[in-house]
């Protein structure tokens, strides 16, 4: 099916379509050791300075075996932690960026994105206005769980997150890809493996999309199959992310309400079996 949007729309109105699993580790952060060097060398020629600058010279000789040793750990920090992921994490970061990006400059003129960025963006959201205490299994499923009908902070993360799609060019409707092709592709060969719990995880998702995302029973066994050390990694942390979206945007996406209001007490077409 071919849908046709505009450019500087990307407003999700039928939540039951709306999830899109989540992509792959985007390793947390680790601030860079910095360090500050004033090197205010003094002339050496002259007399007066001569002590001055040769307790300097030791002085920088020491903070330049500091500089190394801080440029040596950081960068065995980030690729240390890059390493971290599974080879079928990497796989999935990198199918579904080629999946949501496919066409985004002729449909929206956006550039590439990076869609863990794009969660994290929202993610970050959440924790400056409170509504998210901390990034957490117990804190995100909490929130999940107790999402009112009709709340205006509640309302004003709805509008912010539906600005934060425009900003990225992120198109809701690539739920397919995202949700159940990507995952399936990467994970099927080692779902016995390293990638049991993307394959579980997706397969719990597949079956929110089919019952509903409120859906307990599903929404229990979602929680169970993510430890919390595993919850600390984007890519088990997304679906998760995307779900709370979905929820806010159930109860306040006007579109949606309009729908709900327009079906009441009128009767559809139903299919019969003869």
């Amino acid at each position: 099916m071919i849908l046709e949007n505009n450019k500087n729309t990307t407003h999700n109105t039928v939540y039951k379509l709306w999830l899109v699993l989540a992509h792959l580790e985007n390793p947390a952060d680790f601030p860079l050791a910095s360090i500050g060097l004033e090197c205010s060398v003094t002339n050496p020629r002259h007399s007066s300075y001569t002590k001055r600058w040769a307790t300097l010279k030791k002085t920088n000789s020491l903070q330049k075996m500091k500089m190394t040793f801080f440029l040596i750990l950081s960068v065995f920090v980030i690729f240390g932690c890059k390493s971290q992921n599974t080879a079928v994490e990497d796989s999935l970061r990198e199918c579904i960026n080629q999946r949501i990006n496919e066409g985004i400059a002729e449909a929206y003129g956006k550039e590439p994105f990076d869609f863990y960025d794009f969660i994290l963006t929202v993610e970050q959201e959440l924790l400056k206005s409170g509504l998210l205490k901390n990034a957490d299994k117990n804190n995100y499923f909490n929130l999940l769980k107790s999402i009112p009908p009709a709340d205006k902070e509640y309302e004003k993360i709805f509008h912010l997150q539906n600005r934060i799609m425009d900003d990225f060019g992120f198109f809701p409707f690539s739920t397919e890809t995202i949700f159940n092709q990507c995952p399936y592709k990467v994970s099927v060969d080692s779902k016995d493996g390293e990638g049991a719990l993307i394959y579980n995880q997706a397969a719990i998702l597949y079956k929110m999309m089919e019952k509903g995302y409120d859906d307990e029973n599903l929404l229990t066994k979602l929680e169970d199959s993510i430890d919390e050390e595993d919850f600390k990694k984007a890519v088990y942390r997304a679906p998760i992310v995307l779900l709370v979206m979905i929820e806010l945007d159930k109860h306040y996406n006007p579109d949606l309400k309009k729908l709900k209001e327009y079906q009441k007490g009128r009767t559809f077409l139903k299919r019969t079996d003869n």
